[in-house]
């Protein structure tokens, strides 16, 4: 059994990628205030387009696998917001 119950006694692999999706969202914390000290809200609002559109077309892709497709989608997207982000700002700390 599981601690939320039998429902859910499936889900570990589900709670792994969300999980790991949070890891790698907590960098994204600290640039995006860099980006908003920068005067770059044009640029950190481009990003969450680009975060947004991946995961729409991620989470239509993998919908078939249930919660662990859109926990992937989740995760892809994350990635995708992450590493721009931080190409982004490391480009602009150089300048």
């Amino acid at each position: 059994a599981s601690l939320y119950g039998p429902d859910f006694a499936n889900g570990g692999a589900v709670f792994a990628v969300v999980f790991l999706a949070a890891g790698v969202m907590a960098p994204y914390g600290a640039l995006t205030n860099y980006l908003v000290a920068r005067l770059r809200m044009w640029t950190r609002f481009a990003i969450s387009l680009l975060w947004t559109g991946v995961l729409l077309v991620g989470a239509a892709l993998l919908v078939e696998w249930g919660a662990i497709g859109i926990a992937c989608a989740t995760l892809g997207a994350y990635i995708t917001r992450a590493a721009v982000t931080y190409i982004y700002a490391r480009r602009l700390m150089r300048s």
